[in-house]
């Protein structure tokens, strides 16, 4: 969500004019299919519309010696040409009875695609249908998750140099849904969003108002399939229906006649016992003839909206009933939203970090919730008790077992999603990293920050401002956590600064491609796919097994059966026989206490050893979500690249983070990857007759030993460089200059 704000042409000082706050705001929901726009404080918008616009492009069409007159005459027809559009229902109707009209939707998917036909469409809402004047109106529009920032911006533009308006907010439509269940008392923030449209089914999960991106779950069934689907049953059933009528009459059906059944079977009992109560009629005209028909709706009243939760008896291509998507979005999620996150610190020319601390700040703010009067002594008193109060906090695994044995800390993180949210919380938590786990002086040491790929410009300014003014540090230098992990691969001789970064993680696998040390973030991929899938599917093998691990007990069981007896094997099929011709030599024994009781337990681990890993090979045998496996992620990835960088990409596919440590994970990789491409290049081979031979594709991808914290090593080593210093922005030129010079950091020779 971001907020703009600028200052209005017309002030409320000025006589007769009001201000803009003391109006109801505009507020226009911007759907693919519909869009609706109403004023605040209503409970309904006041106008739902298709989303379309008929725009008549005759003039444009016409060659310019049928243009009759003067140039000014031609000039006057084309401004009239461009005035001549409608939008929603009107415009519909235009395009039917005129040729001269072309229908232009300006919402593909969720996204503006059409800014031109968007401009009109708002301009029509405002003037035409809510008859008010935008300059006297604060806007709230929405936006689709995972909106570009550039769309933003380009609303910001019209809206603002267009329009005039005073000031404008883009809410996530999904963050909106979740505050329509407001009440006097809370508003909660977080929770899951099932947004069924009519193109498309989303479940998005929702942290204390914030997407969780990574998590989110569409399934390929909407209101549309719901229509199409009874459509289908009444021409089946060879209802008097005119074919062109047909769409129109099985959407009206489904709106009016429709309802969710407990159970499908007692449904059909019921409507073949009392068919005349639960049969309705559907009157209709022929549109051809004007002559009068009826049709019988009957089992399509509760067989359409069954398909959300038996899609089978639709299509047989998506099977996954809609609840059992939810329960998925849900279990990707992190346990605790944000407690996955850590930070690593400690000294370059180190080869591990000296500490790694979950990234989660337990503050004390009990002085705070109390009322004044209940404060006694003396104002200097109170102060020193606010001092210590405010001085009273704890990071890491301290401030998580502070928060569990005391209630007056609370839990704070400063960072969601990759992005610092809590500048607060971010300045204590790197205080105690610096004074009391470091334990150096900071205005000795030059620092060097990572961030994570697309972070804002105004983030570094943040962290300059804080680094430069409360620590006072001589020089900082902030990279990209994915530029440093290329740099993890370091050599005596080179270190090669373009290449793929495959940083899988425990909440999140990503795909980054590095160029010359500049991240592609236009070709960045993701999968829905990582560590806490390995070991919610290890956990999933052993209790359908039925092992004897305590319930409580079984995610962590299967957590450290992951990181100790797991391994990727190169076919899955001799792996199963080794296991059955041997199991003494391959099967392991796990071996636990029961937290209740203390009572000690043990359980085998078996074919879960190598099935773990191979979901990143063979999704499918996980989910039915996603089937693309991580190789065939990497080849899409630098086949979006530009063309001249993809050969140099192939051959340097670094590898990052914990689940990337599988034993012969790295070669596994390699050889699936080797495969597509050596396909690709003899099917091209083969297209052109032999003629144009294309060269083989090296591809290499770089396994090391610290590949676990490879942004760390990478920021260590790149530190360790002479030319690392000359790179940094220092203290003089913050001074100089403003915390501005922070937006960008160089790529320095150090890294070749």
């Amino acid at each position: 969500m971001i907020y703009f704000r600028i200052s209005p042409r017309r002030s409320s000082t000025v006589s007769g004019v009001m201000d803009p706050t003391s109006r109801p705001a505009v507020v226009i929901d911007n759907g693919t299919g519909y869009t609706k726009m109403g004023f605040a404080g209503n409970v309904e918008p006041c106008f739902i519309l298709p989303t379309v616009v008929a725009a008549n492009e005759s003039f444009l069409s016409q060659p310019k010696s049928s243009l009759k007159g003067s140039w000014a005459a031609q000039h006057n027809a084309g401004v009239a040409a461009d005035m001549d559009f409608f939008i929603g229902d009107e415009a519909l109707a235009k395009s039917r009875s005129s040729s001269t009209y072309n229908l232009r939707y300006p919402i593909e998917h969720g996204q503006v695609e059409d800014w031109d036909a968007m401009e009109r469409y708002w301009q029509q809402c405002v003037f035409n249908y809510l008859r008010c004047d935008p300059e006297d109106h604060y806007f709230l529009l929405t936006e689709s998750p995972l909106t570009p920032p550039e769309s933003r911006e380009y609303t910001g533009e019209i809206l603002f140099e267009t329009f005039n308006v005073p000031g404008l907010y883009i809410a996530v439509n999904s963050v909106l849904a979740l505050a329509a269940g407001y009440t006097t008392s809370k508003c909660e923030m977080t929770g899951v969003v099932v947004d069924v449209g009519d193109g498309a089914t989303r479940v998005v999960p929702v942290a204390e108002g914030y997407v969780i991106a990574s998590c989110i779950k569409s399934i390929p069934i909407a209101g549309k399939d719901v229509t199409l689907f009874i459509q289908q049953l009444m021409r089946e059933r060879g209802e008097n229906i005119p074919p062109e009528d047909s769409f129109d009459v099985a959407r009206k059906v489904k709106e009016m006649y429709c309802y969710t059944c407990s159970d499908i079977v007692k449904e059909y009992n019921k409507h073949d016992k009392e068919p005349g109560k639960y049969i309705k009629q559907w009157k209709g005209v022929k549109p051809k003839t004007g002559a009068p028909y009826t049709c019988d709706v009957g089992y399509e009243r509760f067989l359409g909206p069954e398909v959300f939760f038996n899609p089978e008896i639709y299509s047989n291509d998506f099977i996954t009933s809609l609840p059992a998507v939810i329960d998925k979005c849900i279990q990707s999620a992190p346990i605790d939203t944000r407690r996955a996150l850590y930070t690593k610190m400690g000294f370059a020319g180190n080869v591990e970090p000296c500490f790694i601390l979950p990234s989660v700040v337990a503050a004390n703010e009990s002085f705070l919730s109390q009322p004044k009067s209940s404060l006694k002594g003396t104002w200097a008193a109170q102060h020193n008790a606010g001092v210590a109060a405010d001085m009273d906090f704890f990071i890491g695994d301290e401030a998580l077992a502070k928060s569990r044995s005391s209630s007056t800390y609370n839990l704070r993180y400063p960072i969601e999603h990759g992005q610092v949210e809590d500048w607060d919380a971010m300045e204590r938590y790197w205080q105690q990293c610096v004074f009391n786990y470091l334990r150096c002086d900071p205005e000795d040491h030059y620092f060097l920050l990572t961030e994570s790929p697309l972070t804002p410009p105004e983030s570094r300014e943040y962290t300059g401002e804080i680094l430069f003014e409360t620590f006072n540090v001589p020089g900082l230098y902030i990279a990209v956590n994915s530029v440093l992990a290329l740099a993890a691969g370091y050599t005596t001789s080179k270190c090669e600064m373009t290449g793929v970064v495959v940083d899988v993680g425990d909440g999140a696998t990503r795909v980054v491609p590095v160029a010359e040390g500049y991240v592609i973030a236009s070709c960045i991929k993701s999968i829905p796919i990582a560590g806490k899938d390995v070991t919610l599917f290890i956990q999933q093998l052993m209790r359908e097994r039925g092992e004897n691990i305590p319930p409580e007990d079984s995610f962590d069981v299967a957590r450290k059966v992951k990181e100790m007896y797991c391994y990727t094997c190169s076919d899955i099929v001799k792996e199963y026989n080794k296991h059955d011709k041997e199991p003494g030599k391959y099967i392991k024994q796990w071996k636990g206490v029961k937290p209740k009781t203390g009572a000690p337990y043990t359980c085998d681990v078996g074919y879960e050893r190598f099935l773990g890993p191979e979901v990143f090979f063979n999704p499918e045998i996980y989910s039915n979500d996603f089937i693309t496996s991580l190789p065939a992620v990497i080849d899409k990835c630098i086949q979006s690249a530009p063309i001249d960088t993809r050969r140099a990409l192939y051959k340097n596919i670094v590898l990052s983070g914990g689940s990337t440590m599988f034993k012969d994970f790295g070669r596994r990789l390699q050889r699936d990857l080797k495969k597509i491409v050596d396909a690709r290049v003899l099917a091209n081979n083969a297209r052109t007759g032999g003629e144009i031979t294309s060269q083989p594709v090296e591809v290499n991808v770089v396994s090391h030993p610290v590949q676990k914290f490879a942004v760390w090593f990478g920021g260590s080593v790149l530190s360790s460089t002479p030319e690392f210093f000359a790179s940094c922005r220092t203290k003089e030129e913050y001074e100089e200059c403003g915390a501005s010079i922070c937006r960008t950091n160089p790529v320095f020779k150090g890294m070749y």
